[in-house]
């Protein structure tokens, strides 16, 4: 599958993210019953920031995107941004997101699967770009008007590179 891959350079912000997280791997994926265990309770969350909701991947090292194994452990969060210093509910993690730069890749579901277009970030644009990958969270960032489910909703990639 082919894919036109144009990201934009951005540089993030450090950001304080308050959410939900569970240890888990692509070849054993829980992130449908992640977001359905947070999203009954965002209301709980203070000092939202926003209304853009974040899916985080915390990796053990860029070493574990270089030589894919399915089976390899990391951390999924499904997170929203909140004021620094925010005392969190109970049941709620934070995550402090360094400030890096990132390139950030539009992604429609109507383009092609979700793994086939990652793949091909990771395949075809990381290595002609004069990028590499950061060791900070890879995310991606749905607006207020994201529908799961709908091959029009747009969410973006956020890749660390350096």
């Amino acid at each position: 599958m082919t894919f036109t891959l144009q990201p934009l350079l951005k540089k993030h912000p450090k950001t304080q993210l308050a959410g939900h997280k569970v240890r888990m791997s692509f070849s054993h994926d829980q992130t449908p019953q992640l977001w359905q265990g947070f999203m009954p309770r965002l209301k709980e969350i203070p000092n939202r920031l926003g209304r853009d909701l974040y899916s985080m991947e915390v990796y053990d090292g860029v070493e574990a995107l270089q030589q894919f194994d399915p089976d390899r452990p990391f951390e999924k969060w499904a997170a929203v941004p909140v004021e620094p210093g925010t005392e969190l509910p109970g049941g709620f993690s934070q995550l402090d997101l360094e400030e890096g730069l990132y390139a950030v890749f539009p992604y429609r579901e109507r383009m092609g699967p979700v793994a086939a277009f990652y793949g091909a970030i990771l395949t075809q644009w990381l290595p002609a770009s004069g990028y590499r990958l950061a060791n900070r969270p890879h995310f991606a960032v749905m607006g207020p008007d994201f529908r799961q489910g709908d091959p029009d909703a747009l969410e973006h990639f956020w890749v660390p590179v350096e």
